[in-house]
């Protein structure tokens, strides 16, 4: 699982060969570990400031920083360089360990989002034109003080495949900063990424080295190209370059799934999403979500804040029925980019003005419990993957925003898979494909040939159905909680393997697509049963 050409591809080799993203697997193979890795349900976990710093999370390491004590860059600004590099390099190492990792299989979470600021994978880059894209930028200043995060970036993804856990790399911090929040590396308040040509073209080449790097890894799920960026006018142009740079740099960076968070402007990016999204093109829509900053979020009781979030009733994903008015919200979303929507931020908290009308703590618990449940419940059944923010912080126990804690205290389940011990055995699964098969093949051809438009082809249909109920078995036999998150991607990827191997210039190639999604479906439905 380690990465074929980490040291490699990455001593010097050029950027920009043109690239084509490599053929699908075969129709008639079943998935490889690598796409069951990128196309699985994400049930995730953000590891919050074990590179990128947050005061909140971890104010041990602000002691020394620089006022306003608001960012990574007032941390370094105010120690010396050596004084900075010895605390950082022992926070990196002993931050997250193995048993961390361990702790998290055994809840449930099968992948990470780590975000990382663009110099803790430039100042220790061997490539030494990659290093130099640290000239010029907030952080040139201490490069030596991040010569050691690059291959603690490293570990961390090899370390989380030994446990078969996926890696979502975010770049957290452009250079500039592409929001208005320290977090971004740099406080001020200015996003001024998107008023300097040069920083944003910077970024794009510190992305392209960054798909280089981390596509090699069996199970790296991703690269976030910038984290929460504002909703500039620059933004979708800037998604545009840069997805358009990194698909050339290599067949495995043309093929690495791209995350693009939204700027809260979710209808606009799902639909930018369903628009580009092919075979060829894999990209994700991030939806942040959290109901306690904002005026309104604080006047609404937790109560109708879980109402609203409600998952309904049913545990198939085209069902609302009894679904609050977010998560029907959700569902629109996510279809609106194939299925391709994740909540790559959200959490517990509420606002205590959300709460204090329930009582002590104690007594607000369970409506705390139920505000949580629900937002797992939903996120699972409509989005094809979600992290919750954070997976631990400094002081005392936190259930809003610490994982760790949600689950010790009941406000998160013991395990984030929602039908763990319910699913049927995979010897019933098999035995059940042949009965579903045949009576939706028996519908599907008795309304078709009613139809004028044939002569149709619905062995077509029948082998997308078929294949459909092998692979959903193949994913659970990798791990028993494996179902596919990316439902519609991973259709694309299967219809156009079909297509190379079976589709001499056939006009009905939408039969196995139907097909397909049927077997999905019918799958869902015995397995739940």
């Amino acid at each position: 699982m380690e990465s074929a050409s980490s040291s490699d591809a990455a001593g010097g080799a050029p950027l920009q060969a043109n690239s084509q993203a490599p053929p699908p697997t075969s129709v008639d193979a079943p998935p490889s570990r690598r796409d069951i890795y990128l196309n699985r349900k994400q049930r995730g976990i953000n590891l919050g400031s074990w590179f990128s710093l947050e005061g909140w999370l971890t104010p041990s390491l602000f002691q020394k920083a620089k006022e306003p004590k608001g960012s990574e860059l007032d941390v370094v600004a105010g120690m010396e360089p050596n004084e900075a590099k010895a605390m950082l390099e022992n926070h990196w190492d002993n931050f997250i360990n193995d048993g961390d990792l361990q702790w998290m299989v055994d809840h449930g979470i099968n992948t990470v989002r780590i975000p990382v600021g663009y110099f803790h994978f430039l100042a220790g880059h061997p490539n030494e034109q990659v290093r130099a894209l640290m000239q010029g930028t907030d952080f040139e200043n201490y490069a030596q003080v991040y010569q050691g995060a690059y291959s603690r970036i490293q570990r961390a993804i090899k370390l989380a495949a030994g446990r078969n856990v996926g890696v979502l790399v975010d770049l957290h911090g452009a250079p500039g900063g592409q929001n208005a929040d320290g977090h971004c590396g740099v406080a001020g308040g200015k996003a001024a990424l998107w008023n300097s040509r040069d920083d944003q073209q910077k970024t794009i080449e510190i992305l392209k080295a960054m798909a280089a790097e981390y596509s090699c890894f069996e199970n790296v799920v991703g690269l976030e190209l910038i984290n929460e960026p504002k909703n500039s006018g620059r933004l979708q142009g800037f998604y545009d370059e840069a997805i358009g740079q990194i698909r050339s740099v290599s067949p495995e960076a043309a093929a690495l799934p791209l995350y693009l968070g939204d700027a809260w402007d979710t209808n606009h990016y799902t639909g930018y999403v369903g628009q580009r999204a092919a075979s060829d093109n894999f990209l994700v829509c991030d939806y942040h979500l959290y109901r306690c900053f904002t005026p309104q979020d604080q006047r609404t009781r937790c109560e109708e804040h879980a109402h609203k979030l409600h998952p309904g009733t049913s545990p198939h994903p085209a069902n609302k029925d009894g679904c609050g008015e977010t998560a029907a919200w959700l569902q629109g979303m996510s279809h609106r980019c194939g299925g391709s929507l994740i909540i790559g931020e959200w959490s517990a908290a509420l606002n205590p003005s959300s709460l204090h009308h329930l009582g002590n703590e104690d007594q607000q618990q369970p409506a705390k419990a139920e505000y949580a449940h629900n937002q797992w419940k939903s996120y699972d059944k409509f989005c094809a993957g979600y992290f919750f923010w954070t997976l631990k912080k400094e002081g005392g126990p936190d259930t809003g925003w610490g994982f760790y804690s949600a689950v010790e205290r009941g406000v998160l389940p013991q395990h984030l898979d929602p039908h763990c011990g319910r699913r049927k055995p995979i010897h019933e699964l098999e035995g059940a494909r042949q009965g579903a098969q045949d009576g939706a093949l028996a519908g599907h051809a008795g309304y078709w040939d009613k139809q004028n438009g044939g002569p149709y082809e619905h062995w077509r249909f029948a082998q997308g159905f078929s294949l459909a109920w092998n692979d959903s078995i193949e994913f659970m036999k990798a791990d028993e909680s494996n179902e596919i998150g990316f439902i519609g991607q991973w259709q694309k990827t299967r219809t156009a393997a079909h297509a190379q191997a079976k589709g001499q210039g056939s006009k009905m190639i939408w039969e196995f697509e139907h097909g397909y999604n049927q077997g999905l479906s019918a799958f869902r439905s015995v397995l739940y049963a």
